[in-house]
């Protein structure tokens, strides 16, 4: 009796055992099947998310490249060309695009024009000094706009006649100092709108050393963020120059924006 009471325990602890690991194997398949549904949901949501980022990012796209196009379009209704503003160039037109800046920041010059009606009846004379008005309004203009982080995009990179940096406080005097002493280069055209206008431009050099001083402008954010980053400070100068020339404004044609 005690040898068949001992078979029976140890039959129910077998039983126990197989149905303990066949219910093991059980909820462990569930588990597999559970995670494996897991992870397909959690992909098909990043491709659902990509799909509506790629969708945005399309929407945004199409909508620069239409404002962009009318802006070209106005611009070309009264100029003999267009301009806009590169990764290595910076173009600013005023309000009623009758002047712009173009400032190489690759060749270190900058480039100012003005656009006047040639209306009937009005003299050499009286257009010249209408033209020579809008040329000086338009270099202090450019040379007190800020950039992004609140210093003027041509911070310590002009001087006047006498050596002295242009600055906000002097940069009046400097653009009727540029006026006076450059005669603006005349161009007679007629542009989409039928209109004829004759366009006046005068040439700025930037200081010799205005790459560095761009360069330096950004050096303590470089070296910061490439530490950061783990990579050579030189490196990331490099590709800067490379990209933008340390372009404040810079920008590319998708559009991006920044220095790299």
């Amino acid at each position: 009796m005690k040898k068949y009471k001992s078979f029976s325990i140890y039959f129910m602890i077998a039983f126990l055992f197989d149905y303990s690991f066949i219910y093991s194997q059980d909820d462990f398949k569930k588990f597999l099947k559970q995670q494996t549904t897991d992870f397909e949901d959690m992909a098909t949501a990043d491709v659902k998310a990509l799909a509506a980022i790629s969708k945005e990012f399309d929407a945004y796209t199409a909508e620069q490249e239409r404002l962009y196009q009318n802006f070209k379009d106005e611009v070309e209704k009264k100029w003999d060309e267009f301009r806009f503003s590169t990764n290595k160039t910076y173009v600013d037109y005023d309000d009623d695009l009758s002047a712009r800046a173009s400032i190489d920041f690759d060749k270190g010059e900058m480039e100012v024009e003005v656009i006047v009606e040639e209306k009937k009846g009005a003299s050499k004379t009286e257009l010249e000094k209408v033209a020579k008005d809008k040329l000086e309004k338009k270099i202090e203009k450019i040379i007190t706009k800020s950039a992004e982080d609140k210093k003027a995009i041509l911070a310590d990179q002009v001087a006047d006649s006498n050596g002295k940096k242009v600055t906000t406080k002097n940069a009046k005097s400097f653009s009727k100092e540029i006026v006076k002493s450059k005669k603006p280069v005349q161009q007679s055209f007629k542009s989409k709108d039928s209109v004829r206008r004759t366009k006046y431009t005068v040439k700025i050099k930037l200081l010799p050393d205005h790459l560095k001083t761009r360069a330096d402008r950004y050096k303590d954010d470089v070296i910061r963020e490439a530490r950061r980053h783990n990579l050579p400070p030189s490196l990331a100068f490099a590709v800067m120059h490379t990209e933008s020339s340390f372009n404040p404004k810079a920008r590319s044609h998708i559009p991006a924006y920044g220095l790299m």
